[in-house]
């Protein structure tokens, strides 16, 4: 009886730790591994947000999905955060650059506040709309390479449209991806809506 009752407030006491705390998926790292708390983690891995992170360099890049809601972020390590080793609910407290997702968007508008004036892209983001995307109706994007403006068509998914590494090609050839202002447009039938001007996309390195 005894037993009992200890693992029963063992189990009580383990919900009230874990309570208010939530649990993410790794889904991309730019570096082979990475130490949360005491374990060292990889692409797949599950952790919890209050276990602190030791970034090893700059630009050392993770995305990461909550296994709740499915929102993702992307996030990157600076000078003060390669010192510090915060938890990831420190550091969505203390950043505005981390969500790449954040629900359904359903109009420009949602968007606009979504994209916010800058975006961080490591492999990809993927943007849920209710927005019609189709063939007639679609997001493209222009940026400068040299002289040359260059126009995007952004890819499409069922219900999202995509941003990734795939723009950086011209007349089929790839070139090397590079962090550049960006203007974000919506064509809906003939009719052109510019969503956001002058949006940087802040491309991090794959390879560290």
């Amino acid at each position: 009886m005894q037993k009992k009752i200890f693992i029963l407030i063992v189990l009580f006491v383990n919900s009230c730790v874990l309570l208010g705390q939530h649990q993410y998926k790794i889904l991309f790292l730019n570096s082979s591994k990475i130490k949360i708390g005491n374990k060292w983690c990889q692409p797949g891995d599950i952790f919890i947000d209050n276990q602190p992170i030791c970034w090893t360099k700059e630009r050392q890049a993770m995305k990461v999905q909550n296994t709740e809601t499915y929102t993702q972020k992307i996030l990157v390590a600076n000078k003060e955060m390669l010192k510090e080793h915060k938890s990831l609910s420190e550091l969505f407290t203390t950043s505005k650059k981390l969500a790449t997702r954040t629900g359904t968007i359903l109009t420009l508008g949602q968007l606009r506040s979504v994209l916010g004036t800058d975006i961080m892209l490591l492999d990809e983001v993927n943007y849920s709309t209710g927005i019609r995307v189709d063939e007639m109706h679609y997001f493209f994007i222009s940026f400068l390479y040299g002289q040359e403006t260059i126009y995007k068509k952004l890819p499409i998914k069922t219900g999202r449209f995509i941003l990734d590494r795939t723009i950086f090609s011209i007349d089929g050839q790839s070139i090397v991806p590079f962090s550049t202002q960006i203007n974000i447009y919506y064509q809906n039938g003939r009719n052109r809506e510019l969503v956001i001007e002058d949006c940087f996309l802040d491309v991090v390195p794959i390879n560290l």
